[in-house]
C-alpha cells in the first residue's frame, strides 16, 4: 500500500542534503522555488563556537576586565556585573537606583564591587525595574 500512495519527486521538487560536523541532516521534496533561497540563507550563516564549558563566557576580555573591576568573589561577580551594567544601560545612578529599592547608595556599590550578595528579595526588586530574570543576579 506505501508504493501506492508514495508520492514521485518532480521537476519542480528536489532534496537536499547538509553536513554538519559529523552529522548529516537530509531535507526530502523542497519546492525549487524555496530551495535557491534556503542555500543562499545557510551560505549566510556563520559558524558557531561552542564554549567549552558554561563559565567560559568568563574568558571573554570585555567580560574579564568587567569581573576584575567588579573585585570581591567570584561567586558574585556575575550579579554584579549584570547590576552595573543594567544600571547604567537605563541610565540610572547608583543613588537613583538605591531610592528605587529603599536602600542607601552605598548598599548599590557595595553590591557592584562584589562587598556584599544580592539577595533574593533585592534581586526580586531588580527584576521589576530591569525586565530580566532575577536568578541573574543571585550567586553562580
Amino acid at each position: 500500500m506505501s508504493e501506492h500512495t508514495k508520492k514521485h519527486l518532480t521537476k519542480n521538487h528536489n532534496n537536499l542534503q547538509i553536513q554538519v560536523n559529523d552529522i548529516q541532516y537530509e531535507f526530502k521534496d523542497i519546492p525549487l522555488a524555496k530551495l535557491d533561497t534556503l542555500i543562499s540563507f545557510i551560505g549566510d550563516l556563520k559558524p558557531y563556537k561552542t564554549p567549552s564549558s558554561p563559565s567560559s563566557w568568563r574568558n571573554s576580555g570585555v567580560i574579564q576586565e568587567l569581573l576584575n573591576e567588579a573585585g570581591g568573589t567570584q561567586d558574585h561577580q556575575t550579579g554584579a556585573v549584570a547590576l552595573k551594567g543594567l544600571r547604567e544601560d537605563k541610565g540610572l545612578s547608583q543613588k537613583a537606583l538605591a531610592d528605587l529599592i529603599n536602600r542607601d547608595q552605598g548598599v548599590i556599590s557595595k553590591m557592584e564591587h562584589c562587598k556584599i550578595p544580592i539577595g533574593k528579595q533585592i534581586a526580586k526588586r531588580f527584576e521589576k525595574i530591569f525586565n530580566v530574570n532575577y536568578k541573574i543576579f543571585l550567586t553562580d
